[in-house]
């Protein structure tokens, strides 16, 4: 297969997954973007991992490369609130860290996404 096809068919693995579910598989699961594109594309015929490039290059393609910044910044504040949270509870061995990001995860998206209540709202 060419480049261009390999890229392609890379872009489409990309496009076809979204924005928004890279992003969630970024901050749940992995610890870096080699370990990312490793998730989600195949590995190359002689056995190798995909680099990271390709992921960069569909990011600047698609007009994400702000919006990767800022995911990279939410999960970069998911693990300092985990810490802070160890340290407040430390005796706590069994604290579900998937649970706990996820639990901040939506409630970051739920303050995205609440409407504005005008200034003279009675409720509040």
């Amino acid at each position: 297969m060419t480049g261009r096809k390999i890229q392609r068919k890379r872009f489409k693995r990309l496009d076809s997954l979204g924005f928004s579910e890279i992003s969630r598989i970024y901050i749940e699961e992995c610890q870096n973007v080699r370990e990312l594109c490793g998730k989600i594309f195949d590995r190359l015929p002689d056995g190798r991992r995909v680099g990271a490039s390709i992921f960069y290059d569909w990011l600047d393609s698609r007009g994400h490369r702000k919006d990767w910044g800022e995911t990279i910044a939410f999960r970069r504040q998911l693990l300092v609130e985990s810490i802070r949270e160890i340290a407040l509870n430390p005796q706590d061995e069994d604290f579900d860290w998937r649970m706990f990001q996820m639990q901040a995860r939506i409630n970051q998206i739920a303050r995205l996404q609440r409407p504005e209540r005008p200034q003279n709202d009675p409720d509040q």
